[in-house]
């Protein structure tokens, strides 16, 4: 779950909890009118598509009643989950891949290999299981994988694929978890740069601009709650739900 500050519209500020598979749809949505893309026939794009939509579904139960930080009374950010509790997540977002095939259970698997490694619980005993765990079983899914098609299922299509879904998720976690007022450079697969420059709100300026329609309009939704200590999950589920949006409006670059 990401935690976000906002101001409603009568001027007061809250928490907007924006649920991690919203995050993943707003992933997708990038995705799916991106110019290019590691797969040129239909299906293995599709596939991509669909593991970058699905990636965080391993959240959905916990987000139904988000835990709260004993010590500040905060509702947990995805940041802040211990690494016990994120690592089961993970690896049910994981298994939820699994009818889509060994490549998307590869793509997601090494995509939390990469965040564990890059974490502070890597050399945990926890962190050290689920590392020796799911780099071997991701090494597996990609062999089932290339043997289905060995001639056009390479390890270079599949790292490419994989950097596609870290790209996308990156875009999105901007675009989620906080006000955007500085500009931001991404990096493609290809070693292509890209400038998002926040404009006047809503208007996000891409250069160069990289997607197959002329703009895109994004919304993210999520719940609002009251910024105060929270008890437990009982207490933050007591408040009454109040849906809010966020949009972005994502143009050319103008000049």
């Amino acid at each position: 779950m990401i935690r976000r500050n906002v101001i409603l519209p009568g001027g007061s500020s809250a928490w907007l909890l924006i649920a991690q598979v919203e995050h993943g749809r707003v992933a997708f949505e990038v995705a799916r009118l991106w110019g290019a893309v590691p797969f040129s026939s239909p299906h293995p794009k599709s596939l991509l598509l669909q593991t970058i939509l699905r990636h965080d579904d391993g959240w959905r139960s916990w987000e139904r009643r988000p835990e709260i930080d004993p010590r500040t009374g905060r509702p947990l950010a995805f940041t802040e989950l211990p690494a016990r509790l994120s690592q089961s997540i993970w690896k049910k977002s994981i298994d939820a891949c699994a009818d889509l095939g060994p490549l998307s259970q590869f793509l997601t698997a090494t995509h939390f290999v990469h965040l564990r490694r890059r974490g502070d619980s890597a050399n945990t005993t926890a962190g050290r299981r689920f590392l020796s765990e799911y780099r071997a079983r991701a090494e597996q899914w990609l062999a089932d994988w290339k043997l289905l098609d060995p001639a056009s299922n390479t390890d270079q299509l599949a790292h490419s694929a994989l950097r596609y879904l870290q790209l996308f998720d990156a875009i999105s976690l901007w675009l989620c978890c906080s006000e955007l007022s500085e500009p931001r450079i991404f990096r493609d697969p290809e070693g292509r740069t890209l400038e998002l420059l926040p404009a006047d709100s809503p208007r996000i300026s891409a250069s160069p601009w990289p997607l197959t329609e002329s703009n895109l309009r994004i919304e993210v939704h999520g719940r609002v709650v009251p910024i105060r200590a929270y008890r437990d999950t009982a207490d933050l589920e007591s408040v009454e739900r109040q849906q809010f949006s966020l949009e972005w409006h994502l143009v050319p670059q103008e000049g």
